[in-house]
């Protein structure tokens, strides 16, 4: 977190929830890391990477509904012990909403115009997205 620099708080109004923003200090920057294997999910429209720690995507280069059809997804991964980290061009903020009662978020700012959300799982919660609509209507839309 030392490489991080505070940026401001935003209210989501989709979600009604204040998020943090952060931002990585200049020259500093997010990508998957080497030791990270990929490997295969379905239903998937980017590769996937997995490490010790966590799951991590890119889809940076997509636009909707990919964003959030890739997160659904690579959520259904998680467990107490993963973390999901997803790379994109900006903070999916129709996905809170449809996601806070089983998962936590945080937002990183990056300095190359994209964003990290690190996704984790609430202890002790139970999470079924397979029927969650992952359609965007508008605001909030990952584009």
């Amino acid at each position: 977190m030392k490489d991080l620099i505070y940026i401001d708080n935003y209210q989501c109004f989709i979600c009604n929830k204040e998020l943090l923003f952060l931002k990585l200090q200049e020259g500093k920057k997010m990508s998957i890391p080497k030791n990270a294997k990929q490997i295969d999910v379905e239903g998937a429209t980017v590769p996937f990477f997995k490490d010790e720690t966590a799951y991590y995507f890119d889809s940076s280069l997509t636009g909707p509904p990919e964003p959030m059809v890739n997160a659904m997804i690579g959520l259904q991964l998680l467990d107490d012990d993963f973390k999901l980290i997803m790379i994109n061009h900006k903070a999916p903020m129709g996905l809170f909403p449809k996601i806070q009662d089983s998962f936590n978020y945080e937002i990183i700012e990056l300095a190359n115009d994209t964003v990290t959300v690190t996704f984790t799982k609430k202890t002790n919660t139970s999470v079924d997205l397979k029927n969650t609509d992952t359609s965007c209507q508008g605001t909030g839309c990952s584009s």
